[in-house]
């Protein structure tokens, strides 16, 4: 294959790959809002306090629940059939890992923050974590294939029934128990999905003491920087629920919520079309350099309009649609947005160094 076609079909592929992750974040953007419209209102402010000191326990598990592996998975893909089956291994072993330090992490927060229901919330939250990581694999594994479009179908279904079950619990009085209890019957129901257009993947578990070990060794840079990252984004809460009464917590969380919510899904989005796309490249250097940068301009464009749109609109927005229920929670909607850009650049970066195979720089 030339040169010439080579790049048209890497263009294309990364085109059909935006195009149906940009679709995906579409629905699953306004199925979020939508939620959060209906969150605001059944739910009390306090209760939002236990959502953030949740997420905040969250900072202790990332690393076990995303490790790195299908990122890795992705670079790796010409030797997939050798290396899949070990690093499934080690995702699900990081995965219970992880269970067992929500878990106790729960127990520990409720000690030191005195909330209501934290402990058994996380206990609850600790179920989803190894589905989530087995997830993000077999998503790659999509991702290598090219198909974006079956990625892009089964997270609209798996948001649909996420959001479905949330605003369901909630109406019904679940209160802080809502996401949680959402979270682990989506993340079910998103392997199942993944699982059923991978009917020919080989589940074959095999994992040595030493390759594990040996696995740890090398994943140690992915998993500090998932610490560092999301101790970064999330540790404000370790202090603010000591300094804050559970109302106050309460608006703070629901503002960053409702701004890191477009964050969130605009960096998945980000990698997991470009992954793939980017790792075929990593053997040319200063084409890969070219891309990243034509790639970056688009993405800042796009995050610019929106921040616009989120700082201009978002306090009137938040007063009118939930009456005044959730204004104290408008000044932090707008310093978040304020930020939007610059974060997803970060994101384009961290993929950058990815590919340039210096994971020690990502964090």
């Amino acid at each position: 294959m030339s040169a010439d076609k080579q790049h048209k079909r890497i263009g294309l592929a990364a085109a059909k790959g935006m195009a149906w992750t940009g679709f995906a974040l579409i629905v699953s953007k306004f199925l979020s809002f939508v939620s959060q419209i209906a969150l605001g209102h059944f739910l009390e402010v306090e209760t939002y306090a236990v959502f953030a000191l949740i997420s905040t326990a969250m900072i202790f598990a990332t690393g076990f629940q995303n490790p790195g592996i299908s990122k890795v998975l992705t670079q790796e893909q010409d030797q997939f059939d050798e290396v899949f089956g070990p690093y499934l291994s080690f995702a699900i072993v990081m995965g219970l890992m992880g269970l067992v330090t929500m878990f106790l992490t729960g127990l520990v927060f409720q000690l030191i923050y005195e909330t209501p229901y934290l402990s058994s919330v996380a206990a609850t939250h600790s179920l989803s974590i190894p589905m989530v990581g087995l997830a993000a694999l077999l998503i790659a594994v999509l991702g290598i294939r090219s198909r974006f479009r079956d990625i892009s179908l089964i997270e609209m279904k798996r948001s649909l029934f996420y959001y479905l079950i949330l605003i369901g619990l909630a109406a019904v009085g679940a209160g802080p128990f809502s996401i949680a209890l959402a979270l682990v019957s989506a993340s079910a129901l998103h392997i199942f999905l993944l699982r059923r257009v991978l009917p020919d993947l080989n589940l074959q578990f095999y994992l040595s003491t030493q390759e594990f070990f040996q696995f740890c060794v090398r994943m140690k840079w992915v998993i500090l920087a998932s610490f560092l990252m999301t101790l970064g984004q999330r540790g404000d809460y370790l202090v603010l629920g000591n300094m804050l009464t559970n109302r106050e917590l309460g608006f703070y969380f629901f503002g960053f919520l409702l701004v890191t919510n477009i964050t969130i899904m605009l960096a998945t989005g980000i990698n997991q079309t470009l992954l793939p796309i980017l790792s075929k490249m990593k053997s040319n250097p200063v084409e890969l350099r070219q891309k990243v940068l034509r790639m970056s301009g688009a993405i800042a464009l796009f995050s610019c309009l929106i921040c616009i749109g989120l700082v201009g609109l978002g306090g009137t927005l938040t007063h009118w649609l939930w009456g005044g229920k959730w204004d104290g929670a408008v000044v932090v909607v707008l310093f978040v947005a304020a930020a939007l850009p610059i974060r997803m650049m970060a994101t384009m970066g961290g993929l950058f160094l990815r590919q340039m195979a210096r994971g020690e720089h990502v964090f």
